[in-house]
């Protein structure tokens, strides 16, 4: 009797500690499994089962499975976002938050905020919308190629730190800052001189006869060379002997005109010359200077017909 009590016990014995046995044989093996899955994927401790409870379960073993339930919950969040737990309780003030997010793809109808570093590994495409970087300090680094597509608005681009510059003058000369097109055009149209330039022309200016000898009168030649200043060069025909003097009109210095154009005495811009042939046309030279508005004078030593003037070209 006593040897059969002793059986007894000891199947009873085995029998309550057969899931303590189990499981420490097989920790080690659970141990290996869970290192394994670790690496491939998030790992909980709490299932979240919705097949349980059972209808079957009984009323009483409700407060249990909302307990597994909030802690498989609590255990899922808090892989990506701020819901630690406070001792039983997720109370943080930054609770939701995100910290980190793992996905296929980000579809967001509204603004998103990152207020640390955004880690992109495959291609980021912004399809729609716009993307606005807000920083006041810091850099924003492109390590490989930045292909646009649309258009660049250099007007809203700050220019301190190497945007493009408003800047006809270019007078920052700077090292790091790009002028806009039209600031190039500008400062280039600017740098060219418009003025010194020779211009040919070959008007006609006069065709008739000259009045009083000796006599100065007008020639505006305004029309050709502007109402400015110039040097300008002219071709004198005549079928008469005489001589010719021309000047800047508003000079009071005479040029002195004797013996057929010899012993000269011209004031600054004037010219003289002589046709020292009758019976033929033949043509004289002169280079003189007009004034401000454009007009000069000229006078010839004989009142003759047949006298033409005409403005080969000039440079003002």
């Amino acid at each position: 009797m006593k040897t059969k009590t002793k059986h007894i016990l000891i199947v009873v014995l085995l029998i309550w500690l057969a899931p303590a046995i189990s499981n420490a044989l097989y920790q080690p093996i659970g141990i290996v499994k869970l290192l394994i899955q670790s690496q491939f994927t998030t790992i909980f401790s709490s299932t979240y089962d919705i097949a349980t409870p059972a209808g079957s379960d009984s009323p009483s073993e409700a407060d249990d499975r909302m307990r597994e339930t909030k802690a498989a919950v609590q255990e899922r969040l808090a892989v990506e976002h701020r819901f630690a737990l406070t001792g039983t309780e997720v109370s943080a003030a930054d609770t939701g938050e995100h910290t980190d997010i793992t996905t296929d793809s980000i579809v967001n109808a509204g603004t998103m905020t990152i207020g640390s570093t955004l880690s992109v590994t495959g291609d980021f495409a912004i399809n729609t919308d716009k993307f606005t970087v807000t920083a006041t300090s810091g850099n924003t680094l492109i390590a490989g190629t930045l292909d646009i597509t649309g258009n660049i608005d250099p007007t809203t681009y700050e220019t301190t730190n190497g945007g493009f510059l408003d800047e006809d003058s270019l007078v920052s000369d700077a090292a790091d800052k790009v002028a806009s097109q039209q600031s190039i055009k500008a400062y280039v149209d600017n740098s060219v001189p418009t003025t010194g330039f020779w211009t040919a022309d070959g008007t006609k200016v006069f065709d008739s006869t000259v009045g009083q000898a000796g006599l100065y009168q007008d020639l505006d030649i305004s029309a050709q060379v502007g109402a400015n200043d110039a040097l300008v060069f002219l071709k004198v025909f005549s079928t008469n002997r005489l001589s010719l003097d021309f000047r800047v009109k508003g000079e009071t210095d005479s040029v002195q005109v004797t013996n057929l154009g010899s012993n000269i005495n011209q004031s600054a811009g004037a010219s003289a010359g002589e046709i020292a042939v009758d019976g033929n046309d033949t043509v004289l030279y002169l280079l003189c200077t007009t004034n401000s508005s454009g007009i000069l004078q000229w006078r010839a030593s004989t009142a003759v017909a047949n006298i033409k003037v005409f403005v080969i070209g000039f440079v003002n």
